[in-house]
This record gives C-alpha cells, structure tokens and sequence, in this order.
C-alpha cells in the first residue's frame, strides 16, 4: 500500500477510535483520566511510515484531537504530535520497538513527554492558562492509563493497514 492510502486509513481509524472514546468517557465520567488513543497512534506513525507521511498523519491527527478537547488552542496537538513523530522516529532508530514491553514503556515516556510539551506550549502561547499544576499532577496517571491501551490501538492500526494493503502476488487472469 502507498504511504498516500496508508496515511488516509490510518487517519480514519483514529477519528473512529477517537468519535467511540469521547462519548464513553462523557457517559463513564472519565474525562481527566482518558487515555490519549491519538498518542498511540502517533507511535505507530512513527514505527510504520515514512517520514514525510508520518508527519503529515500526525498533523492531521493532531488537528482532529484539537477538535475532541475543549479548551486547548487550536494546532496544539498538531505541533505535539509531529514533535513527538520525530522524538519516536529518533527514538525508534536507536531502541527497537519489538515487544510488548518495550511498547508499553514507549508509550508511557511518549505520553509523559506529549503532556510536558502541553504545559511549555500553552505557557509560551496562552497568556491565561494557569493550569499546569493539573496537568502535572495528572501526567502519570495518564500515562498509566494510556499505556495498556497500546498493544490494542496498535493491533487496530496494523489490521486497518493490512485490511487496505494490496496483495503483491497476482492470482487468474487479472
């Protein structure tokens, strides 16, 4: 499959992933402990896909999270994520990713890393944000959560991928 196809399923899939999750967690009262199923994604992009794809994807997904949280500015997890791209293709160049355990790690530290780049953008460009003390507080507890949530968002991804990959073996006439 081209990065181009690629790009676009993996987009629609976290849209799905993020339209299921924000009513269940409104009707379960669990905002403030959500897990961030757009990070996980972002790891993936950053494992699976080229480089300029994968960020495309990631500003895209980015912009479609900005749409599913109130009050952050808009293009904030845009500009997260695609910083975040880049430190997991970074990262993923010099420790491989290949078990569960190594992805539960990289996406705890991912998840840490997305909520401290949170408060550093929103201090250099909101003038009247004041909460950085909660997002403190609750970065691990998100983390935390977050990270259990890996190996299933991956399986999604690695099945809507292999569900829009082209067969390169050709069977009859066509």
């Amino acid at each position: 499959m081209n990065s181009l196809s690629q790009s676009i399923a993996v987009t629609f899939a976290v849209y799905l992933l993020l339209g299921i999750e924000a009513p269940l967690l409104q009707q379960l009262h669990l905002q403030y402990f959500a897990p961030d199923l757009a990070l996980v994604a972002v790891l993936w992009c950053a494992l699976r896909l080229p480089v300029v794809a994968g960020a495309l994807t990631c500003l895209v997904v980015g912009f479609l999270k900005d749409g599913f949280v109130m009050g952050a500015p808009v293009g904030m997890h845009a500009e997260i994520f695609v910083i975040l791209f880049l430190v997991g293709r970074y990262l993923a160049a010099k420790v491989p990713v290949r078990g569960l355990s190594t992805l539960v790690v990289s996406t705890v530290a991912l998840s840490i890393a997305a909520s401290s780049l949170f408060v550093l953008l929103s201090l250099i460009f909101d003038p009247y944000f004041e909460s950085y003390r909660m997002v403190f507080r609750l970065m691990f507890p998100v983390a935390l959560v977050t990270a259990p949530f890996s190996p299933v968002v991956f399986f999604v991804l690695d099945r809507v991928d292999a569900l829009f990959a082209r067969s390169s073996r050709r069977d009859g006439l066509i």
